[in-house]
């Protein structure tokens, strides 16, 4: 039987993603096992259940700065980002996924893409305050229509590692 506490860090983690499925995949197992997790009827691995906690805030000493972390853990979204429009655009759906979490806790409004291939339909649709992306991805958004003289959006190089609260309050700083 699994620690209280392993179980219901998997549960609030699903919460975040939204689903167990969405979590299986962030942590790459199989659903049927993480469900067993999630139930307390088995104790996940150390490893995983560290990744758990760090995704959602918990501060441990195997942290590194540049990680990402939601800093909180409660279920209501911060009023940070209230009324910013993000876009991230990247290739590692990971990236995309743990950036989606965070911004989204912090209260930003979201688009996900992965790659740059419907990145200026997303900008037309969306009207986003910013864009995250990959810096070789700085001269496709430029053909596409999306540049960093508009004052909207403002394109963001997401190089590694990545400081989450540099790139929070540089976000929080393009509320209009």
């Amino acid at each position: 039987m699994s620690d209280v506490g392993e179980a219901a860090a998997f549960r609030r983690a699903a919460q975040v993603f939204g689903s167990a499925t969405a979590l299986s995949h962030w942590l790459k197992v199989p659903l049927d096992l993480l469900r067993k997790w999630i139930s307390g009827e088995e104790q996940p691995p150390q490893l995983l259940y560290r990744q758990v906690m760090q995704l959602l805030g918990a501060q441990d000493d195997h942290g590194r700065k540049g990680e990402l972390h939601l800093s909180r853990t409660d279920s209501t979204p911060s009023a940070l980002g209230l009324g910013v429009r993000v876009l991230i655009a990247h290739k590692d759906r990971d990236a995309v996924m743990t950036l989606g979490v965070l911004l989204r806790s912090e209260g930003f409004e979201l688009r996900l893409l992965l790659g740059v291939a419907e990145l200026a339909r997303a900008v037309r649709e969306f009207r986003p305050h910013a864009v995250l992306l990959e810096p070789a991805d700085f001269s496709s958004a430029k053909k596409l229509g999306v540049n960093s003289e508009d004052p909207t959006p403002v394109l963001i190089a997401l190089t590694k590692p990545i400081d989450s609260e540099t790139l929070l309050s540089h976000l929080a700083s393009l509320k209009k």
